[in-house]
């Protein structure tokens, strides 16, 4: 049975939603999660009944650990379960220093660097918030073995 790799960047506003399988990214979104539904705005490929999330979380804590973008991934996370089975410890957290150089190989990257990057594997990118999620699941294919493309 085939898994699907889902990375989530949830920002106070918008969040990055991408779906990856065996190595490709197959459909991302940038999506308000107040107002809109993550699932509706994605193309799930047939077949496929589980997945894998990798959620990315502050580094240091902090302010930007409370508030709305903890709700914010909270949420989506529940529309993909809805979506998706995903299975008790197939949500991890992942910290922006081990995507950054799990993916990109430096812990040294702006939003615009991220954006670059992620346009490699997926276009359009209409945010970086999007672009940083495509990269956080390009980050959980690795992480499962799998051989980008």
């Amino acid at each position: 049975m085939k898994r699907l790799t889902i990375g989530v960047d949830p920002g106070n506003d918008s969040a990055g939603v991408p779906l990856w399988l065996d190595g490709r990214c197959l459909s991302s979104a940038t999506v308000h999660p107040w107002t809109e539904n993550a699932p509706d705005l994605l193309e799930w490929p047939e077949g496929v009944d589980e997945a894998d999330v990798y959620v990315e979380v502050p580094q240091h804590g902090g302010h930007q650990s409370r508030g709305g973008v903890h709700w914010a991934a909270g949420m989506l996370v529940a529309q993909l379960c809805a979506q998706i089975r995903i299975r008790r410890g197939r949500v991890k957290k992942v910290r922006p220093d081990d995507w950054r150089m799990g993916a990109l190989g430096t812990k040294d990257v702006t939003k615009k660097d991220a954006e670059r990057a992620a346009k490699c594997y997926r276009k359009p990118i209409n945010s970086h918030d999007e672009a940083e999620a495509v990269l956080i699941g390009m980050y959980g294919e690795i992480q499962k073995g799998n051989e980008i493309r």
